[in-house]
């Protein structure tokens, strides 16, 4: 048996089921694997926060009451226009949420799949999914904007995961070059 290695054991399938795996790694560079498990966590706990929502449920209409009742206590004559404002958006919110309970949660678990999905094809090179990573990033704001319309905190919602979603963007963007 003539091989161009010393040891008695080389096996040439060795090679070929290493150097797959090496060149996958380099192409994905140090950055990209950074920035999908930034990703990962991040839809992991969007989805987790999902699904403990469905495990207890919708509020009571006695603790939505409650709810109501706390934001009101919490207002004071001297108070700013301003704080009024959030206070009472923070309640229409709250309200709001707990009446779309099923669709917002519905819609944030499949928001949450499409990201993963984008997610995992950049990992494994496939510019596609960069595009669905695009449209992960827009529908959490268009469903925000959507369920609450007008209101002050989902404006304020939509704004962070618009910020968070565009510095994203751009650093998966600058990761193109890498994917096929």
């Amino acid at each position: 048996m003539d091989h161009d290695r010393e040891d008695s054991f080389y096996n040439p399938l060795d090679e070929q089921l290493v150097d797959p795996k090496a060149e996958m790694k380099e192409k994905r560079g140090k950055t990209l694997p950074v920035l999908c498990v930034l990703s990962y966590v991040s839809i992991g706990y969007t989805a987790i926060n999902s699904i403990f929502a469905f495990a207890r449920g919708k509020l009571s209409a006695a603790e939505v009451d409650e709810i109501r009742v706390q934001a009101m206590d919490s207002l004071e004559e001297d108070m700013p226009q301003m704080a009024v404002d959030i206070v009472m958006d923070s309640m229409e919110y709250a309200v709001l949420a707990n009446e779309k309970f099923f669709l917002l949660n519905g819609l944030s678990l499949l928001i949450a799949a499409i990201g993963f999905l984008g997610v995992y094809m950049m990992y494994k090179l496939n510019k596609t999914g960069y595009y669905i990573y695009v449209a992960y990033s827009i529908l959490p704001i268009v469903m925000q904007l959507t369920l609450f319309p007008g209101n002050l905190i989902a404006k304020f919602v939509s704004f962070f995961i618009g910020f968070f979603s565009i510095l994203f963007l751009v650093l998966y963007g600058v990761q193109l070059k890498r994917m096929e």
